[in-house]
């Protein structure tokens, strides 16, 4: 079992043409480049999947979180 805790300052050109009425996704990925998936298994666990209580984006509300395994396979 891993717990990860991120803190992230995102940069980015903001498209807003739709604004307020545009909706965006932000997808964080993790993966391990040490091991293959013959060595480690990722496994969503949706309910200990959350933002913490003082999470703030002025502006915006968060209409719902996602947590989901995805297989990518790499060339060798």
């Amino acid at each position: 079992f891993k717990l990860w805790k991120f803190h992230a300052v995102f940069f980015y050109e903001a498209d807003l043409r739709n604004y307020p009425f545009d909706t965006q996704e932000l997808q964080i990925s993790v993966e391990e480049d040490d091991v293959g998936i013959d060595q480690i298994n990722f496994i969503a666990d949706s309910e200990n999947t959350n933002l913490d209580s003082d999470f703030l984006m002025p502006g915006w509300e968060v209409s719902h979180i996602e947590a989901r395994i995805q297989t990518h396979y790499y060339p060798d």
